[in-house]
């Protein structure tokens, strides 16, 4: 169910696009790990791909060092490694994830968190669809499992969906990755590359990396910041003083972020004990 303080966020919007809004084309542009979903697709298959022997450039703990000093390169390095698999390897891995019913994966030491859907998040992006907006997806995550989670748990078209991408040559993946890089102020570029000058109406995200893609918001529209507490609300609300409406959804406690990331041998309990692993939350 969609909280009533952001089902009136969307009804007031309504009724200023009935206003100085009217007759523009109607966008929404959704972040996917931990907003979309409860974790990281793009982690979750990367382990995935390592625990079932597939030949690599790096491992899990050169991804979580990179991950400590630059977020970007680590999402790179995350996508690029999968250069010489083929795009149907991924695919499978992928599948593999959304499938399996344990809630971690286990590699070199740790348990990798499977993603989970965030049912209220879900909820909203299916009304925002039904009101009418082109929804798109812009994610850090490899394209081909963005495509296929957006596809099949969100009902979005994958032609709207965007991850990082590498080139393929003779049906493998190279190590070159196109640009844009969706990541930070490389999620405008992608956006404007797709809509133009033409302004989203909402927008939402989890990481302050994607404050390039808030501010860009039309100034009368809606902004979703999916996080922990309100506190960190506030914090971010604060730094960013965006001319637009911003509105808070509560992420699952349970799954914050990287602290679902557990050592092994620590004790840990599924929160959902459904067959899939893809989840709602």
């Amino acid at each position: 169910m969609i909280p009533p303080h952001l089902h009136s966020q969307l009804k007031m919007l309504e009724a200023r696009k009935e206003g100085k809004l009217s007759g523009r084309r109607r966008i929404a542009v959704f972040d996917l790990d931990n907003t979309l979903l409860v974790g990281d697709i793009g982690e979750a298959v990367f382990a995935r791909l390592l625990r079932d022997g597939a030949r690599l450039a790096c491992g899990w703990k050169e991804y979580e060092s990179f991950l400590r000093c630059d977020q970007s390169a680590a999402y790179r390095l995350v996508v690029e490694t999968m250069a010489g698999l083929s795009p149907a390897e991924v695919e499978r891995a992928t599948i593999k994830v959304l499938s399996q019913p344990e809630p971690f994966i286990e590699v070199e030491g740790t348990g990798v968190p499977v993603p989970r859907v965030n049912r209220t998040m879900r909820e909203f992006a299916a009304e925002v669809q039904e009101r009418g907006y082109e929804v798109y997806v812009i994610s850090a995550s490899n394209q081909t499992s963005v495509r296929i989670v957006c596809e099949d748990f969100f009902g979005i078209s994958p032609k709207r969906c965007f991850g990082l991408e590498l080139s393929v040559a003779g049906g493998r993946f190279t190590n070159v990755l196109k640009t844009p890089y969706p990541i930070g102020a490389g999620k405008v570029e992608l956006y404007r590359a797709i809509a133009g000058d033409l302004l989203p109406q909402i927008t939402a995200t989890d990481s302050f990396i994607d404050a390039p893609l808030l501010s860009l918001t039309d100034p009368l529209g809606l902004s979703v910041w999916v996080g922990k507490s309100r506190m960190e609300f506030k914090a971010v609300r604060d730094r960013l003083r965006l001319p637009q409406h911003l509105c808070f959804v509560q992420r699952p406690m349970d799954q914050n972020l990287r602290k679902r990331v557990r050592i092994l041998g620590e004790q840990w309990s599924r929160v959902d004990d459904s067959p899939s692993a893809i989840t709602e939350t």
